[in-house]
Order: structure tokens, then sequence, then C-alpha cells
């Protein structure tokens, strides 16, 4: 199971935000509440996730460049991300029992963002982050997929198809593939959650 989080991270314009939400389109639940931004508070950003249950989500900073607002975006980049990972959340706490209830967080998610993230290094190793400029994405190639969203929805959908015709007959490759990368990023990595990581995205 992939539990790591997606992080686009470059300057104003570079289209980040574009590109996640086409990405994302075809996985979305509710394509109107798919999308917040990370400055909102906790609480809301915990029934964000919780809403995003089976999809893929987003959180935006939205150019959040205020102190204040960038020390929101860290701490809620914390809890979006170590829910994410570990597939809880701390949702809600029973004023009788003084006990936290926590539910299950299963989702897909992506951030975006200009600043570096300051996060602690558990959060740092859940996090791929994808550096980003004006010349990264083509704004001319985004505007077929962003008019034409059946595109992606077609060859997602083909790719669903084909996994449940062969998924079975894949396993035994899968699981030897991941092995051998498994074996061979061991060797340039010494965290082993990068190494689980590199493995199952070469898969």
């Amino acid at each position: 199971e992939f539990a790591s989080v997606l992080y686009l991270n470059g300057e104003s314009g570079a289209l980040k935000t574009a590109v996640a939400k086409v990405v994302a389109f075809p996985f979305m639940r509710e394509r109107g509440r798919s999308k917040m931004r990370l400055a909102s508070t906790s609480a809301s950003i915990k029934d964000f996730l919780l809403l995003s249950k089976d999809s893929v989500a987003l959180l935006d900073d939205s150019s959040g460049s205020e102190q204040t607002n960038q020390r929101q975006i860290n701490t809620n980049s914390e809890i979006a991300i170590r829910s994410v990972s570990d597939g809880t959340i701390d949702a809600k706490m029973n004023t009788a029992t003084r006990k936290v209830k926590h539910e299950s967080c299963r989702l897909a998610l992506i951030l975006t963002g200009e600043d570096k993230l300051q996060l602690g290094r558990s959060s740092q190793l859940r996090l791929i982050e994808y550096p980003v400029d004006r010349e990264t994405f083509d704004g001319k190639i985004l505007s077929n997929f962003q008019h034409k969203p059946e595109i992606l929805n077609a060859y997602f959908a083909t790719y669903i198809d084909y996994l449940t015709e062969r998924g079975a007959g894949l396993i035994d490759w899968i699981t030897l593939s991941f092995e051998e990368y498994r074996r061979e990023f061991a060797e340039k990595f010494d965290v082993r959650r990068f190494v689980d990581s590199a493995a199952g995205l070469s898969v």
C-alpha cells in the first residue's frame, strides 16, 4: 500500500494547482469540495480529509506568504501527511471518557505550495517533494486536459479494466519486481521509508 503524500513545490505561475486538479479530477468524489487551503483551521483540514475518503484530494497553500499563515500551513501539513500515511486521523474527543476518537483516513493527497515546508523528520520521510518552475509544465498541452477531462477518465478506466482482467497474473511479477527494486534502492538510500517508496513508485 502506497501512503506517501505528493508535494508540488515551486514559484507562482508554475501551474502547480492546475496540474494537480487535472490529475485528481477522475478520482474526486465531490468536485466542488475536493480542494482546500492549507491555511484553513486544523479542524477544517481534518473534516476535509475525512470527507475525501477513497478519492484524490488537493490542499493548496494559495500563496500564503504571511508568517502566521505559514505557521498554520506547516501545522496542517504535518496533520495531513501523518493522517494519510498512518491511515487514521484523530477526529473528535469524547467529552465523557476524555478519549480521542480515531477514524479511518484513506485517500491520496496532493499538496501544492511556493515555500519549503518546515516539517519534522518523520513527516519529511512520508513526503515526496517534486520541485517545479514555469518551464516544467506546458500550458498548451495542459489546456487540452482541462477542456476535455474525459481523456484522463478514459485512460484510468482502461487501466482499471486491464488490472481487473490481468491483475491476478501480475501479482507474482509485482512482488518479485518490488523486491528487486528494494534491493537496488537499498544501496542508494539509508532510510528504509525512502527505499520502500522508491520501489513502490518504480513498480
